[in-house]
């Protein structure tokens, strides 16, 4: 008898593991249905999806070093890019207009890490995870983690109690922690890679005429795009047009980034001439997956109309002050 190809017998345990998961993940929702939605309801147990399943998901860990973990969808791949613990990045404050990013771990923020990533990368990194001790971030603890999450077990600890252990904070809801591990209970560990992201610093001067290693935001954002950008997005050549109606100066400059960071093509930016409270996002084609996936990105209540200028494919983002106050202080 020939024995089966590798490549077969993966596949055959692949098939047998997705159907031990969509089986458990049955049984599971059963129970919780005879349980828990007796009692609450089910819809705000879970949470808000924010993450649509067909994007890359990105997440700050609050590691030693700190790190971002990406998932992308497009080439079902894991990545862990670690940033040097070293490097001073722009607060936004008067008072202390500059901070060690090992500074902010330390202090296990999840959401100010979550938006100092997001400025030293020049991306959007809403999601944060942070830990009860001290986490290294290598290869044997980046392996683990991906272990860890993909094991048939997780839907049972998420729809229970949520991933406790080792976390101590996370602003995933368990809607989009279900989705992501549906995504990665058959990949290969094959398919996980640290990269080191220590390299991309610069040298700045401090008020105080100091010289301090400094984010260079330039190359992490050139770094991050290959993570981040969405080919949905890319292929759909919309004309991005971008208006800073926050009040903040930067805050324009910032969105823009963060719209091309995942394959947006950004034609303009201009100040308003009127501040508002919400971001709004106006488009001729609302039907389009780059309306829906940027409404999501910017947090926005609903897409607008715009008016149809010859064809051409369009949408306007109305920074408001909103998305100033999350990342300028």
């Amino acid at each position: 008898m020939n024995p089966y190809p590798a490549w077969k017998k993966r596949d055959v345990q692949r098939k047998w593991r997705n159907f031990i998961a969509v089986f458990l993940t049955i049984i599971l929702i059963l129970a919780i249905f005879n349980g828990i939605v007796k009692t609450a309801d089910f819809g705000r147990y879970l949470g808000k999806g924010r993450w649509d399943s067909r994007s890359s998901f990105a997440a700050a860990l609050a590691t030693f070093p700190p790190s971002v973990f990406i998932y992308q969808k497009e080439s079902g791949s894991l990545s862990f890019l670690k940033v040097d613990p070293d490097i001073y990045f722009e607060t936004g404050e008067p008072d202390k207009p500059l901070v060690k990013i090992s500074t902010v771990v330390k202090e296990n923020n999840g959401l100010e890490l979550s938006r100092v990533l997001s400025l030293s990368f020049r991306a959007n990194i809403e999601n944060f995870v942070t830990f009860k001790n001290e986490k290294e971030m290598n290869a044997q603890a980046a392996e683990e983690l991906f272990k860890n999450f993909a094991s048939l077990t997780t839907p049972f600890v998420i729809l229970t109690k949520g991933l406790e252990g080792e976390i101590k904070d996370t602003n995933i809801t368990r809607l989009d922690l279900l989705k992501l591990w549906w995504q990665l209970k058959g990949l290969s560990i094959e398919k996980l890679s640290i990269a080191d992201m220590a390299p991309y610093g610069e040298e700045i001067i401090t008020a105080d005429n100091q010289k301090v290693l400094g984010a260079d935001t330039e190359s992490l954002n050139r770094q991050i795009r290959r993570y981040l950008e969405n080919l949905e997005v890319r292929n759909e050549h919309f004309k991005v047009y971008i208006q800073n109606a926050s009040g903040v100066s930067g805050a324009g400059r910032l969105a823009a980034d963060f719209a091309s960071t995942i394959g947006a093509e950004v034609v303009k930016i201009e100040a308003a001439d009127l501040t508002i409270e919400k971001t709004v996002l106006l488009t001729n084609d609302k039907s389009a997956y780059s309306a829906f996936y940027l409404v999501t990105l910017f947090n926005c209540d609903n897409i607008g109309d715009l008016q149809d200028e010859g064809g051409m494919q369009q949408i306007v983002i109305k920074v408001g002050r909103d998305f100033a106050a999350r990342y300028f202080k």
